[in-house]
């Protein structure tokens, strides 16, 4: 188990991190908790929690183009952050059940 195993790190090192686990989680089962979508890319099985039931399960290509929590959590990962003052508005955080969304919401 693998709980946020990179969260103090820059992405260089979180990159080599991810990498070398691949090679070494070759055959055994590792479950990794991260708010960090992409890190659960080549995940065989992701497992979507919201407020500790599970809410959606797949792979990531499933996931990120169906309908549900870890799509719209996805997306709002990949978008950039503005500047203050660059947009008249910024832009609305997606709803889960009535309530924005957080990325705490989604662990795989």
């Amino acid at each position: 188990m693998l709980d946020e195993p990179t969260a103090a790190l820059d992405a260089r090192a979180e990159h080599r991190v991810f990498s070398g686990l691949r090679g070494l989680a070759r055959d055994r089962a590792v479950l990794p908790i991260t708010h960090r979508l992409a890190n659960v890319a080549v995940a065989d099985r992701i497992v979507v929690l919201n407020r500790g039931r599970i809410e959606q399960e797949g792979d990531f290509d499933r996931l990120s183009t169906e309908p549900g929590l870890f799509r719209e959590l996805w997306q709002l990962q990949q978008r950039a952050p503005r500047r203050r003052g660059a947009a008249d508005s910024a832009p609305a955080l997606p709803t889960q059940n009535g309530r924005a969304a957080a990325a705490g919401d989604a662990v795989s």
